[in-house]
């Protein structure tokens, strides 16, 4: 055993758990498996490693099926979420020119490091797609949501909006780096992320229309010296909530909540998160 962690988390039919990261463990536990062997090569361990696609039964935790997916340099998946028939769609980031490939989308990485696109089947686990995404500067993805539609949003470097019947590219925009997407009513959809001031980082919000139009976007905090990093969206009872980490001046991070309605109206309070354990 070397290094794992599990970057991405997502439910899928019957409540089976899809667990999606990074492995430098060559004896990572496979089954099922259309890469049942580790792709990582080289002396430097820490420059190398696989993505992989773990699910596990819901009811005792036994393992379904499990596999590598990466090339011989660094690989990474972020970001899974899974269809209604328990298809899975990792995205994440790769240094491999030998990145595993089926049906790509795009055959050659446009960059030394490169985003990419992955789908498994939900029944036999076999890859259906697998391709480099990204242009000539690179792409690295942190997330990644489905519309009601079918069509699928890619964050992170770049925001883009993919047909995948068509195989067509919707939508294709520079951002600031994003973090974390949540499809909204109507094929809209928000976005958080964080931009870089003279004196910090500041998190954001966006809502943009299924054409890509900014609808509305609101700063995290009134003050730009706040290092500010959103890392997730929730829909719950009609709000809108982020949940994140801030830094502070003794360099502690502090988790926090922050609630707001869909239409975008103000800037949130930001209310801490106390973390288990920790004194009040």
């Amino acid at each position: 055993a070397s290094f794992d962690i599990a970057l991405g988390l997502a439910l899928g039919p019957n409540n089976t758990v899809y667990l999606t990261g990074l492995t430098q463990s060559e004896d990572f536990p496979t089954l099922n498996a259309p890469q049942p062997r580790y792709g990582g090569s080289g002396s430097d361990p820490f420059l190398q490693g696989d993505a992989f696609l773990t699910v596990l039964s819901a009811t005792d935790g036994r393992l379904i099926r499990s596999t590598f997916w990466g090339g011989e340099d660094f690989d990474i998946a972020r970001a899974i979420a899974v269809d209604a028939a328990g298809n899975a769609y990792l995205a994440g980031y790769t240094a491999s020119a030998r990145f595993p490939l089926s049906n790509p989308l795009q055959s050659r990485p446009s960059a030394k490091d490169s985003g990419f696109l992955a789908r498994f089947d939900g029944r036999t686990g076999a890859v259906l797609s697998s391709s480099f995404l990204g242009g000539a500067s690179g792409a690295a993805f942190s997330d990644i949501a489905l519309l009601p539609n079918g069509d699928i949003l890619l964050a992170g470097t770049r925001l883009y909006r993919f047909n995948a019947a068509a195989s067509r590219f919707l939508l294709d925009l520079p951002t600031p780096p994003l973090h974390s997407l949540l499809p909204l009513a109507n094929n809209e959809f928000s976005v958080a992320g964080a931009e870089s001031t003279p004196a910090g980082s500041r998190g954001f919000l966006a809502r943009y229309s299924p054409a890509g139009q900014l609808l509305a976007r609101l700063p995290l905090s009134r003050d730009n010296s706040q290092f500010i990093l959103p890392t997730a969206l929730l829909l719950r009872s009609g709000s809108l909530e982020v949940l994140g980490a801030t830094l502070t001046d003794s360099l502690a991070t502090e988790p926090f909540l922050a609630r707001l309605t869909p239409a975008f109206t103000s800037t949130p309070a930001l209310t801490p998160v106390p973390l288990p354990g920790a004194p009040t």
